[in-house]
């Protein structure tokens, strides 16, 4: 039987990703915070649009929830609103607690991020 859900599993990923059935969405049982929103709509943006890897996904969208969530909270997000002041504050503050490599990756999610 492992042998069959493995088959199986691997016959969906490839006729979800040759769009022949629908991707599987994850059902939340709490509603998206609008933080939730926007960091999920940048993830399917890298995913789709981008074609990223799977690892730099991983590795970006923390970084953009944890911004998200210092800059805003709970309210609503409006990128609009952002000045440089937020996003230097944000990187020294962050650079501050992380390794010099995790600091750069840091600022290239944040600018990929922000170009989005």
């Amino acid at each position: 039987m492992p042998r069959s859900a493995a088959a199986l599993r691997h016959l969906l990923d490839f006729l979800r990703r040759e769009s022949v059935i629908p991707t599987e969405r994850k059902v939340s049982a709490h509603p998206l915070t609008p933080v939730e929103r926007c960091a999920q709509a940048y993830e399917q943006h890298l995913r789709e649009a981008r074609g990223l890897a799977r690892a730099t996904i991983i590795n970006y969208v923390p970084f953009i929830r944890s911004f998200l969530k210092d800059r805003v909270g709970g309210g609503p997000v409006t990128l609009s609103h952002l000045c440089a002041g937020d996003i230097v504050g944000f990187v020294q503050h962050q650079a501050r607690r992380l390794h010099p490599k995790r600091a750069k990756l840091l600022t290239s999610a944040l600018r990929s991020f922000l170009r989005y």
